[in-house]
């Protein structure tokens, strides 16, 4: 097995080339569609004539609001299984918020569906919203039965004045027959995460697609009307979440076929070699076969070619909000509700708390952020007090807070739910330095990532019970402790705030 030290440091490296454009994928030739007949034809919403806006936001300065609505206008966009590597794809929409803030440090402490929305829209660290079970319709009864949709961000922001759109994927479990919850203005939603013809709720009425729609540009021309229809002197809060690129991989037809020749990154952690100081779940895992890859290969492909239908869409919605005239006082927000891992540690999917899996750079665009990378450890949780305080308020229930200002945490709590199938549930905190974790089986790992970026060497071999204390890095005994703590943490003391 290899040492710690012979791992190097290449994701730092990886990373800075995603952030810095460095990729020579093809994209093809901007195109905007017209909406006003696919509007008409398909949704049969009114459209409401675009404005002229502001010019583009030169430099990298800091931008002040511009006239107008004195609240900035917010937009979230909140992507399904994006993984690092996605963001290579998206040249249009990084090309239009140049001189944005890049959080390569961005964690996401229960990396599973229904979890991580749930902390995004609340603020609330997982074990303090409790939606995080497996099935999909336990976790909307959870979500309701908690009431949480008065206290989730759009209700928030509703009563400051902002008019409010959730356009895409909500939270797992809502499904069509639901009315639309409360602080939402205008509410399309999905009931499932399929990308052609989906079936939608539409405020009020359920809506049947035309069977050959991309449901990715459907949930575009309607956010696109919202952009168009707000009172330019009303701020708005725009949650748009498609449900790319998760499964299943269907792209649309105008982009099969752009990544045939791109090979699957390969790093340190595929099909790894030794997995002896893993988990039973991970060490009983045959390495990975020749077909498996090849499958593997053909999804990576797949997911970069929805990935241009999205970096499409969501560039088209940043030029509607410079036709509308609220580009100079506009934040953006681009995330993804957890990462996706294929092939790293000989896993397929999301649930575990390895980097690709549970760290997914963000972008933060608009007045507060400049240019540059901020290496701050941050988190989903971080996102609804960011956006109250940009509205002049606070979120009532927020375990994180806002990244405006020099605020910073040391830890980020780690969770997965005990499904046998994935090696049962556990716990731990992430650092920027370090991963530790437990689960239910009393098998524990610990990660030095400062010199083991890919998490090959854990320095807490199965069945050892002994303290261990890497250079510089604390104790495994107080990283349990910890661990404890986050179980029952409550606002600043859960993210470990400092001034």
């Amino acid at each position: 097995m290899l040492t710690a030290g012979m791992k190097g440091n290449r994701v730092n490296e990886g990373q800075k080339a995603v952030a810095d454009g460095q990729d020579q994928d093809r994209v093809p030739a901007d195109g905007r569609r017209s909406r006003r007949e696919v509007l008409a034809g398909l949704i049969g919403a009114p459209v409401t004539a675009v404005g002229e806006g502001a010019a583009a936001r030169k430099g990298s300065r800091t931008r002040k609001p511009a006239p107008g609505p004195t609240k900035p206008n917010i937009v979230i966009i909140q992507l399904d299984d994006m993984r690092t590597a996605d963001w290579r794809v998206m040249r249009r929409t990084r090309k239009m918020l140049k001189g944005a803030t890049w959080f390569p440090n961005y964690t996401i402490g229960f990396p599973y569906c229904a979890a991580s929305r749930a902390s995004l829209l609340t603020g609330a660290y997982a074990h303090n919203h409790g939606v995080v079970m497996p099935g999909n319709l336990e976790c909307w009864a959870a979500w309701t039965d908690q009431a949480f949709d008065k206290v989730a961000i759009g209700s928030v922001l509703r009563r400051e004045g902002y008019q409010t759109a959730s356009i895409g994927k909500y939270l797992n479990g809502y499904q069509v027959a639901y009315p639309a919850p409360d602080g939402w203005s205008r509410w399309v939603a999905v009931e499932k995460g399929a990308h052609v013809a989906p079936v939608i709720r539409v405020d009020g009425e359920v809506v049947t697609t035309d069977r050959k729609a991309y449901g990715l540009r459907v949930f575009g021309d309607y956010a696109s009307e919202f952009i168009a229809s707000t009172p330019v002197e009303d701020p708005l809060l725009l949650l748009f979440s498609p449900v790319e690129p998760h499964l299943p991989d269907d792209p649309e037809r105008k982009y099969r076929g752009r990544y045939d020749t791109v090979p699957l990154e390969r790093p340190a952690s595929f099909n790894e070699a030794d997995v002896s100081d893993k988990p039973a779940y991970i060490a009983s895992t045959p390495q990975l076969t020749v077909p498996q890859i090849a499958a593997l290969e053909r999804s990576n492909r797949a997911r970069m070619e929805m990935m241009l239908s999205v970096d499409e869409i969501v560039s088209g919605l940043l030029r509607d909000l410079k036709r509308a005239g609220r580009w100079d006082n506009t934040c953006v927000f681009v995330v993804s509700d957890n990462g996706y891992m294929l092939g790293e540690h000989r896993l397929t999917g999301k649930h575990a708390p390895y980097t690709p899996s549970a760290v997914v750079p963000m972008l933060a665009w608009g007045p507060g952020f400049t240019a540059g990378t901020d290496a701050r450890l941050v988190s989903n949780v971080d996102i609804a007090p960011t956006c109250a305080e940009l509205a002049g308020t606070e979120m009532p229930r927020a375990d994180g807070f806002s990244l405006l200002g020099t605020r910073w945490r040391q830890y980020v709590p780690m969770y997965r739910y005990p499904d046998p199938d994935l090696g049962g549930g556990g716990r731990g905190v992430r650092s920027r330095d370090l991963l530790y974790f437990e689960l239910e089986t009393q098998q524990r790992e610990y990660y030095d990532l400062r010199i083991d970026p890919f998490e090959l060497q854990n320095l807490l071999n199965p069945g050892q019970v002994g303290e261990v204390y890497p250079s510089g890095l604390p104790g495994s005994a107080y990283l349990r402790s910890l661990t404890a703590m986050f179980g029952s943490c409550v606002g600043k003391r859960c993210s470990q705030v400092a001034p």
